[in-house]
């Protein structure tokens, strides 16, 4: 979930400069805004859509995985346009997928230590994000924080597949 987050706000965090580097403006870059939130909604509605039709949770999960993974590919490609706005779209969309299926289920074996492993859950969370963000910070370089978030991503989904498969 923390990796979700990064890849979002290093877009945040970055974009402001790339879009100087664009000859764009920080007005330009508040606009972005508005798309990435579109796409948002639009990973929410598809994720609500996709459930109501009995996906189950690991599939769904895997396809924001993939999103996140095509959003960066785009987004490395055309960082040299206004076109990266695009691509970014899509990661947005993966993260408007992924948060509540896994929200929905991150401290289901906890409910007797339900407010312990919330304070725990929620540390870990922005450790993991303020970690990210000072990586972001350190790298400067939008493409590669994705390609990190998004490896990192598909490999753990892949990985919580695999165990949940194996469950009896």
């Amino acid at each position: 979930m923390a990796l979700y987050n990064v890849a979002l706000f290093s877009y945040y965090q970055l974009g402001a400069f790339i879009f100087s580097d664009l000859g764009l403006d920080a007005e330009q870059f508040g606009y972005s805004g508005i798309a990435l939130g579109l796409g948002s909604l639009i990973g929410s509605f598809l994720n609500k859509t996709l459930l109501a039709k009995q996906v189950p949770q690991r599939a769904l999960l895997l396809l924001a995985a993939l999103l996140l993974i095509m959003g960066t590919i785009g987004v490395s490609l055309t960082l040299d346009s206004i076109g990266f706005v695009a691509a970014m779209i899509l990661v947005v969309i993966a993260y408007g997928m992924a948060i509540p299926n896994i929200l929905s289920t991150a401290l289901v074996e906890y409910k007797s230590q339900a407010g312990s492993a919330g304070a725990l859950f929620g540390l870990l969370y922005y450790l993991l994000i303020g970690s990210g963000l000072a990586l972001t910070g350190l790298v400067q370089r939008l493409g590669v924080v994705l390609l990190m978030c998004a490896g990192i991503t598909l490999l753990a989904t892949l990985a919580r597949s695999s165990h949940i498969a194996r469950l009896p």
